[in-house]
């Protein structure tokens, strides 16, 4: 093989790697909530944001970040995903670190309790995946860490390498939630993050009493690993973080292993808030009214969660108070926008 045939296949090789690009470029999701999300941080400048929560919806449904700015004049922003898997944490950490170095990095204990199936983990992870810019670094890292769980998994199934998580348009989005593909109702881009619908606006279920375990349950050995690494990362890098659990229904198993995860994190001097319990619930919440399923609170559910949350981090974190900024002049006033969309929702669930 002469020289230049070397060159024809070196070229042809970088051209068919940047049509995969263009490619991917084009099934790109921008108009997810997830990605409107992430692409609205990324607009904000170095030194904005005091802390990041980091999570599932468990996050974007419960923490209203107009809200807590207005109050408090604190900048916490979600930076979430439905179902986000355990392993995600890390990779989305040192994405973060790429445009803000916060304060506090807040995250959901949700993924750590269960281990989802392998068809399951794709779909959740793409949602993350799919949202990060083709070439960052978080993004190949989160590939490899997703090709290597699912292959741990389902080795038969799944192997090292997944070209369909590295460009977008080889593998099929069906396995992705509908409302996943659509704005639903409000752009969460407009809403700092907040995640507003219909359902949270308007829906309501009877939160049941959790089933709480006598005795705890060791922790997926997977999970373990996730959490142990994500808290040496921290230490490595002097960061600051902090676990919570917010109110919803554990049965038995659940709250058995959350029960492992504080008493790893007791073991390990990282600081957590388990905001799960009944004593919270009756003191803060309306299981009747501030739930719209067993897993996730109404709109009534995260304004109360926002009080209770944002006034705990204000007595134990030393953030600034902005709303004289103008820096954060686009911050004045979302909150207010919420609750005139909250208002037009609710009376035209009434019609």
């Amino acid at each position: 093989m002469n020289w230049k045939q070397i060159i024809r296949i070196i070229s042809f090789s970088l051209v068919l790697i940047l049509v995969f690009v263009a490619l991917s470029d084009v099934f790109e999701t921008e108009d997810t909530l997830i990605a409107q999300r992430y692409n609205l941080f990324k607009t904000f400048s170095p030194g904005m944001i005091d802390a990041v929560y980091i999570g599932t919806s468990a996050v974007d449904r419960y923490f209203i970040t107009a809200k807590a700015y207005d109050d408090y004049g604190m900048a916490v922003y979600d930076v979430s995903s439905d179902s986000m898997p355990a392993y995600a944490y890390l990779p989305l950490v040192k994405e973060v670190l790429r445009y803000q170095q916060p304060k506090l990095f807040i995250f959901d204990v949700r993924p750590f309790i269960t281990s989802p199936s392998a068809t399951t983990s794709m779909a959740n992870a793409r949602k993350v995946i799919d949202t990060l810019d083709f070439f960052s670094p978080g993004r190949f890292e989160m590939i490899f860490r997703t090709a290597k769980h699912l292959h741990g998994l389902e080795p038969d199934t799944y192997g090292f390498i997944q070209p369909g998580l590295l460009f977008t348009f080889i593998s099929d989005h069906g396995e992705w939630d509908e409302d996943d593909f659509s704005i639903v109702n409000q752009p969460v881009s407009k809403y700092l993050g907040y995640h507003l619908s219909t359902t949270t606006a308007t829906g309501a279920e009877t939160l049941k009493a959790s089933v709480y375990a006598e005795e705890m349950n060791a922790l997926n050995e997977a999970n373990e690993g996730y959490l142990l690494e994500l808290i040496t990362f921290a230490r490595e890098k002097n960061l600051n973080i902090l676990f919570v659990d917010n109110p919803h229904y554990v049965d038995e198993a659940k709250s058995s292993v959350t029960d492992t995860i504080f008493c790893l994190l007791e073991d390990e001097d990282i600081p957590y808030l388990n905001l799960n319990t009944d004593e919270i619930i009756a003191q803060y919440f309306n299981r009747k009214k501030d739930f719209y399923n067993q897993g996730h609170v109404n709109y009534n559910g995260a304004v109360k969660f926002t009080d209770l949350f944002a006034k705990w981090l204000h007595e134990n974190y030393d953030f600034p108070d902005h709303r004289e900024d103008s820096a954060y002049a686009e911050w004045n006033g979302v909150y207010n926008k919420i609750q005139k969309q909250v208002k037009k929702l609710r009376d035209k669930n009434k019609k």
